[in-house]
């Protein structure tokens, strides 16, 4: 496996770009078989449920061959739509600590931690 791939969505990510979309990153999947794959999402203006479905798919891909699949600048349109469908908890979210899944941050805990 490669070092980190970035992919950078911009726009409407609806069912009219999905297509040509899960073709060129499973592609660049296939070629590169990156451990981790990044996407940012810094200038997505929207998002419906067939662009989340493709963040699902390509991290089930990533999982099945050993990688891993992190956002990266999620717009609040965005983490809404994740929010709403449970999805924000499955992603790793480079801008937030693994605790801040739901937009807060966790308080710390006193005392010995248990597993």
């Amino acid at each position: 496996m490669s070092g980190p791939v970035v992919l950078r969505l911009a726009g409407e990510v609806d069912i009219a770009v999905v297509g040509p979309l899960r073709e060129a990153w499973y592609a660049t999947a296939e070629r590169d078989a990156p451990a981790v794959i990044v996407v940012d999402l810094a200038e997505v203006t929207f998002m419906d449920a067939c662009g989340l479905g493709l963040l699902v798919r390509v991290r089930e891909r990533q999982l099945r061959h050993g990688g891993e699949l992190r956002l990266r600048s999620v717009p609040p349109c965005v983490l809404t739509l994740m929010q709403l469908t449970g999805l924000l908890r499955v992603f790793p979210n480079e801008d937030r600590a693994p605790a801040d899944v739901d937009g807060r941050r966790a308080a710390p805990r006193a005392g010995p931690h248990r597993l």
